[in-house]
């Protein structure tokens, strides 16, 4: 995603891992918990978790690079 589409992001958007750098959580959809203010000027860091759950699986500081936004 890039930073222009990801400064748009808010919590409870659902994103889906698109790199194909992270195989283990690709294709995955997640909930936006959290976004940290921006510390370089190419990505945010996000918190995500699973949409619906309240459980401790959570991605803490993922980059928004990675992310791509799901559309249903």
């Amino acid at each position: 995603m890039k930073i222009k589409e990801a400064s748009k992001l808010k919590k409870g958007d659902l994103v889906i891992i698109s790199s194909n750098r992270t195989k283990t959580y690709r294709g995955l959809i997640f909930e936006i918990e959290s976004i940290k203010p921006k510390t370089d000027m190419w990505s945010y860091r996000v918190t995500l978790k699973q949409p619906g759950f309240n459980g401790a699986f959570r991605l803490r500081d993922y980059d928004s690079r990675l992310l791509q936004r799901y559309e249903s």
